[in-house]
């Protein structure tokens, strides 16, 4: 099956591409997937970033670094995905950066809900 695909017991449902809808699924690799408390499953993509997925209405919102601004995904290769104790959703990024998401707000590069930490090497 192409796509994201989600079973539910019954049946399955396909989230593809569309050709032309820049709100859905781009075409890549899934590097990494985890599910936050509320049931929205964060997507770590291989050159494509992160994708936040709300199954409830099928709606994709893509987080991508933008050098410009310091509030964006630090990398666009997305190695790991976690929602700690305090309900931060951490995505770890190639070269050792990290991007935090904070609970409670949807993340967005324009407000800066995203905080980038560059780890040592």
């Amino acid at each position: 099956m192409k796509g994201l695909n989600r079973y539910d017991g019954y049946t399955f449902k396909a989230f593809r591409r569309q050709v032309g809808d820049t709100t859905g699924l781009p075409p890549n690799i899934i590097r990494t997937m985890a599910e936050d408390r509320l049931g929205n499953l964060w997507i770590g993509m291989d050159g494509n970033g992160l994708l936040y997925f709300d199954p409830y209405s099928g709606r994709y919102t893509t987080y991508r670094h933008n050098p410009a601004n310091p509030h964006s995904l630090a990398h666009n290769d997305v190695y790991f995905i976690h929602q700690d104790q305090t309900g931060f959703i951490w995505a770890g990024t190639y070269g050792a950066a990290w991007t935090v998401l904070i609970p409670g707000l949807k993340p967005s590069p324009i407000t800066g809900m995203i905080q980038r930490i560059q780890l040592p090497e």
